[in-house]
């Protein structure tokens, strides 16, 4: 005669998981999120390509600067994200992203650096005037004047 085992677990209790509590992940902090500013972004699409060699006008993307800054507390917003809507340039489509040496094809420092602006002081600059966009503009011929001076 076989001798039966006795049924010492509940039942259920050997199914994978069973009779433990779930654990959950503790929620993430709610951040801010990143500043938008529809009225910047559009008029920063009315101006000429920042770019003092290619010029075109009107742009027609609004580029953001990712890279940070600490000297004025700019953060790089991490993978995948976008800085705040102030931190944006004037770009062509093909400065922007389509030119072999554009500004996603590579290092995004090297890119302002080679056409010769500083791409912090000219967001800056750009945020200060907006949304007046004859003053944005004034801001840009500015950087292609001493763009091209230095260069």
């Amino acid at each position: 005669m076989a001798h039966r085992f006795a049924n010492i677990a509940p039942v259920g209790s050997l199914l994978k998981g069973a009779g433990r509590e779930v654990k959950t992940k503790p929620a993430k902090p709610k951040t801010k999120g990143r500043v938008r500013d529809n009225a910047h972004l559009e008029a920063i699409r009315q101006l000429p390509c920042v770019n003092p060699l290619c010029r075109r006008d009107p742009a027609g993307v609004a580029a953001h600067v990712r890279f940070a800054c600490a000297e004025i507390g700019k953060p790089n917003p991490g993978m995948q994200a976008k800085p705040d809507d102030a931190w944006t340039l004037p770009l062509c489509q093909s400065c922007h992203q389509d030119a072999p040496d554009a500004q996603h094809k590579g290092a995004e420092i090297a890119f302002y650096k080679r056409i010769g602006i500083d791409p912090i002081k000219t967001c800056m600059a750009l945020y200060d005037a907006s949304p007046n966009v004859e003053h944005m503009r004034a801001v840009v011929f500015t950087c292609h004047t001493f763009a091209l001076l230095e260069g």
